[in-house]
């Protein structure tokens, strides 16, 4: 009887000691967050940059990352380097990299591989000429719900400037215009007889037409339709005809 009171009095104080060691030993110190750096070729090929750790949190994105790219206040952990291109690049293969904590981690330089020169366009007919807009001649910018696109012909006399303008773009369809609408295509057309340019517009009583986007995607932040346009001049004059109209361009 004795001998089986010692043996629990010992078992009960080694359970005692465990615990009390248990509690009194200090939380690991967790690892301190770290960055990711390298550099991108070309420089403005890339419109984001996606790290993605291994652990399956959240990722870290970094928009235009540019050319050479620092990304701060990582998490420890090991991570797949991706980027997004642009509209006529190819991305190389994700990059592994390890943060251990308070550490840089190189990405090494990233290279971009371009697809077709012609990629990112904007083409149309206008009262039977062709035009065949390429960037940088074009741009466009995609802000809040508003899509703007504007372009220009090479300057030679006569020459024009053209600008497009959706003011409620949630995603894809079609955006009537005419001289209500909140949505229209301008072209401004500069001839070497006036110093001032001569300006048709869907938004008269007579301008009509429509734009239909096709595709809106926020990961590539590419955006692709076509359009018509019936333009007549701003006070008297002719109408202009913008038929078989497509783009497919960056924002």
């Amino acid at each position: 009887m004795q001998r089986a009171a010692g043996l629990l009095f010992l078992l009960l104080s080694a359970i005692f000691v465990a615990c009390e060691k248990r509690q009194t030993e200090p939380n690991p110190t967790p690892l301190k967050p770290g960055a990711i750096k390298g550099i991108l070729s070309p420089a403005d090929a890339a419109v984001r940059l996606v790290c993605t750790p291994a652990s399956g949190g959240a990722a870290v994105e970094l928009e235009n990352p540019g050319g050479s790219f620092k990304i701060d206040n990582v998490p420890a952990g090991q991570y797949t380097v991706s980027v997004i291109p642009k509209l006529g690049y190819t991305a190389p293969a994700g990059v592994g990299v390890t943060i251990t904590g308070g550490d840089t981690a190189n990405a090494g330089t990233l290279i971009l591989v371009p697809n077709s020169p012609t990629a990112g366009f904007l083409k149309f007919n206008l009262d039977g000429n062709a035009y065949n807009l390429a960037v940088p001649d074009v741009t466009c910018s995609y802000t809040g719900t508003a899509l703007t696109i504007t372009a220009t012909t090479p300057p030679t006399p006569p020459y024009w400037t053209f600008a497009f303008g959706l003011a409620n773009v949630t995603g894809t369809g079609t955006h009537t215009l005419g001289l209500t609408s909140r949505d229209s295509i301008q072209g401004n057309q500069y001839l070497p007889v006036y110093t001032y340019a001569l300006v048709y517009s869907t938004k008269t009583l007579d301008g009509s037409g429509s734009i239909i986007l096709a595709e809106l995607d926020p990961v590539t932040r590419v955006v692709s339709g076509t359009f018509s346009a019936t333009m007549p001049q701003k006070g008297l004059g002719p109408t202009k005809h913008m038929t078989n109209g497509s783009f497919r361009l960056n924002y």
